[in-house]
């Protein structure tokens, strides 16, 4: 079992701060619901970087007046690039690339649903957001930075998944009911979304657009994580380590099976 030292593990039971006026994230949560603003972001994200009159086109019943005031808060609130020149196509920070991919498919009231349940954590890199069988209190969204999921075999820490802008970190533990299976550390200075797991459950027992995300989340990391044990169990039968080998096609096979029963 990885063992934290208790210098190094975070605080997190204590209440969070109000929202500081001048973080951009909390600035971005605040302003990202509301119908005109899901839709323009939702267009830029599926369709890349557009000029102004594309994305008339793209935003189906959107008016010159509502595209433009629009336009104008998202890039304020940094979540559209801001033009040098005029005819420059609108583009996506960023930040509002960290955040955007989870809620592809939400409509508006289950963005702002969501959001009114997380916490903002700016994190530096080292920092655990917890270890080996602790218990599942929260589950977490990179919005910037990486995230990386750690084992342990033979005494040695592995890592098995590295999670990046607009993964979801810690939700399988949350979702069953147990205790984490691996640790996560924090790999470069991360800001993230907390989400407490009593209400996350209840946001994805009736958002279908929540199950849809965790599910594509699922499939990202299943897809990296055995890659690197596939990777792992090469190494271990070129250097005779037999046993080592066992345990990690086990560990294989496990994650095929999870999948196949969600």
């Amino acid at each position: 079992m990885l063992t934290i030292p208790a210098s190094r593990q975070i605080q997190r039971r204590r209440p969070l701060p109000k929202p500081v006026p001048d973080c951009p994230v909390e600035k971005a949560i605040n302003i990202i619901g509301g119908k005109w603003k899901m839709l323009v972001l939702r267009s830029l994200l599926l369709n890349g970087p557009q000029r102004y009159n594309d994305l008339l086109l793209s935003v189906t019943g959107i008016s010159p007046k509502e595209l433009t005031r629009n336009l104008r808060e998202l890039t304020g609130s940094g979540l559209i690039l801001s033009r040098t020149v005029r005819d420059a196509p609108y583009a996506l920070t960023p930040l509002g690339d960290g955040l955007l991919p989870v809620f592809k498919r939400f409509d508006a009231y289950e963005v702002e649903q969501l959001l009114s349940i997380s916490n903002v954590l700016e994190l530096p890199r080292g920092s655990w957001l917890f270890g080996t069988g602790s218990a599942a209190n929260a589950c977490f969204l990179v919005v910037r930075g990486a995230v990386e999921v750690i084992s342990k075999l033979q005494d040695l820490e592995r890592r098995v998944a590295l999670a990046g802008p607009g993964e979801l970190v810690g939700y399988l533990a949350v979702l069953e009911g147990a205790p984490h299976g691996a640790a996560a550390r924090v790999r470069e200075n991360t800001c993230l979304l907390e989400f407490p797991a009593r209400q996350f459950l209840a946001q994805y027992e009736r958002n279908s657009s929540l199950q849809h995300a965790i599910h594509q989340s699922l499939l990202r990391s299943l897809a990296r994580t055995n890659t690197q044990l596939t990777r792992l169990i090469s190494h271990a039968r070129l250097t005779s380590s037999t046993r080592a080998a066992l345990e990690l096609e086990k560990a294989l096979h496990a994650q095929v099976v999870n999948v196949k029963n969600q």
